[in-house]
């Protein structure tokens, strides 16, 4: 969550800008939220099946924009043959990879899960609409405060059901265990609030290789009524003013109980850690970021060549 000083254009309130991300993390713990969110603290320790999900992101990513522009008929994607499309995502994917902390042979898988992911779903009817939207809506304000929800959606896309042509939302994510979603999700109802649509796609692309290619990729779709959306709303309302108030107290409690129901938690060394030696346990494991985090910090025009890299490197290697 990013506090922002008041300022003339927000009529001298002070501005919570928050995301679905940090938001669990305000719900989980309130001292996580802490170090996350207002101290800017990060693990230096790497995470593969974070960096292998991120590659698999900037693939699809690519792939998408690219696919947008060709249905949108803007040159040169409009003649620019699907597989070229995939080869050159793919590329992508290589040049992403070299930056990670990953070993050459995984990315060559994830590059190989991105392929048969393409094939896969190769005849489907999805026509993208925006790709990596980032957005910020008001969600509430008073004469000393404006919240904003944030965001940051991987695609948006259109699918036509008969005469109709519906609006649907899609959030990539990276597995290495089939598990059904949850419907009761922060990012996902807050993405259908954000856009006022009722509907996500869970597109899940599972990394088991001992899997056939169906039984990795599957989209999982889920529905909301307004009714429950204005609920989360409200909710979540109520749980971010009620960390504010607290945070200006000075009051950050620790919830135990969320310390490994998602997979430990990152900073459990911390405070597993005497008090008189967190300060050194700070400066020696962790690192602090040079921003604050937020998803809408890097947007980018819908319109961009996603391979405009690819052309660079091309340009330098003549």
């Amino acid at each position: 969550m990013e506090l922002i000083e008041p300022s003339p254009e927000t009529k001298n309130r002070t501005v919570i800008a928050c995301d679905a991300s940090t938001f669990s993390i305000i719900e989980s713990c309130h001292y996580k939220a802490k170090l996350v969110s207002i101290d800017n603290i990060r693990s230096t320790a790497p995470n593969e099946p974070i960096d292998k999900g991120s590659l698999m992101h900037d693939m699809l990513e690519a792939y998408y924009r690219a696919k947008r522009l060709k249905y949108k008929e803007v040159a040169p994607f409009d003649t620019m043959p699907m597989n070229e499309i995939i080869e050159k995502s793919m590329m992508i994917g290589k040049i992403k990879g070299i930056q990670t902390c990953l070993d050459i042979s995984v990315v060559d898988e994830v590059i190989n899960y991105f392929y048969e992911y393409c094939m896969y779903y190769a005849n489907d009817n999805w026509q993208p609409e925006n790709v990596e939207l980032f957005f910020s809506r008001p969600m509430y304000e008073d004469d000393s405060l404006l919240i904003l929800w944030e965001g940051k959606i991987d695609l948006v896309f259109s699918l036509r059901q008969g005469a109709n042509l519906l609006k649907m939302i899609s959030d990539h994510k990276t597995t290495s265990r089939a598990k059904a979603p949850h419907p009761l999700s922060n990012q996902f109802i807050g993405y259908c609030w954000a856009l006022e649509c009722n509907t996500v796609v869970k597109n899940e692309i599972g990394f088991q290789g001992s899997y056939k290619v169906g039984d990795r990729n599957k989209r999982h779709i889920m529905n909301y009524p307004q009714s429950l959306i204005e609920e989360w709303k409200e909710n979540t309302i109520r749980k971010l003013l009620d960390f504010y108030y607290k945070s200006k107290d000075g009051m950050f409690l620790r919830n135990f109980s969320s310390c490994d129901r998602y997979g430990p938690c990152q900073f459990t060394e911390l405070c597993y850690t005497i008090p008189e030696a967190r300060e050194w346990k700070l400066k020696t494991r962790y690192t602090v970021a040079e921003e604050a985090w937020s998803p809408v910090s890097k947007a980018t025009d819908q319109d961009i060549n996603p391979f405009l890299i690819l052309d660079k490197i091309g340009k330098e290697e003549v």
